[in-house]
């Protein structure tokens, strides 16, 4: 729900009746099941029919898939954007697709700390590594290249028509980006 869905009867006791957008509601979509992906794309090197691709999935470490989606990226030109990790130690390294040199890592900012759920939605903290792995790659490289809100209103899945905020994460703040760069 945070990037494609729509909803001009949304609710939630917090914050009363509003209407809830995605990031990029009029955007159209395919939606893969990752191993599938992985499978019918990324191994044998076809490129999707698409704009962008975001994934929010990824490993410390390049692997066979994260360098096959890199070459997805550096051959076609697809955008790729995805979350870099929710690390907070020193430790915690930046995950790959997102460390890759053409992939678009995402951060995510935290909000401020209030309790009025309106303010948490709306002002963020400056970027700081608590919940968003910050740090050079391997290769010397910065990353993220870019942060955003990660404490978002998404549909809740446990519910017919409820929502709920989310954890400040990087799964979260990706969507945003993607979405932005859709429009």
């Amino acid at each position: 729900s945070i990037l494609l869905g729509a909803d001009t009867g949304a609710y939630t006791d917090q914050l009363g009746p509003f209407d809830y957008y995605g990031t990029a509601p009029d955007a159209s979509a395919d939606v893969y099941e990752f191993w599938s992906f992985l499978i019918n794309n990324v191994f044998p090197s076809v490129t999707p029919d698409a704009d962008i691709l975001t994934a929010d999935v990824g490993t410390q470490f390049e692997d066979w898939w994260t360098r096959g989606i890199e070459a997805m990226a550096a051959r076609s030109g697809i955008i790729v954007i995805s979350g870099i990790g929710n690390g907070s130690e020193s430790h915690d390294s930046a995950l790959y697709p997102a460390a890759a040199s053409n992939a678009i890592g995402v951060g995510a900012v935290d909000p401020v700390n209030t309790e009025d759920e309106e303010t948490r939605l709306s002002v963020f903290a400056i970027p700081t590594p608590r919940h968003s792995t910050a740090g050079p790659v391997p290769d010397g490289r910065c990353k993220p290249d870019i942060v955003a809100g990660g404490n978002c209103l998404a549909a809740d899945a446990l519910t017919v028509d409820g929502y709920k905020t989310t954890g400040s994460w990087t799964s979260f703040s990706s969507p945003i980006v993607a979405g932005i760069a859709g429009l």
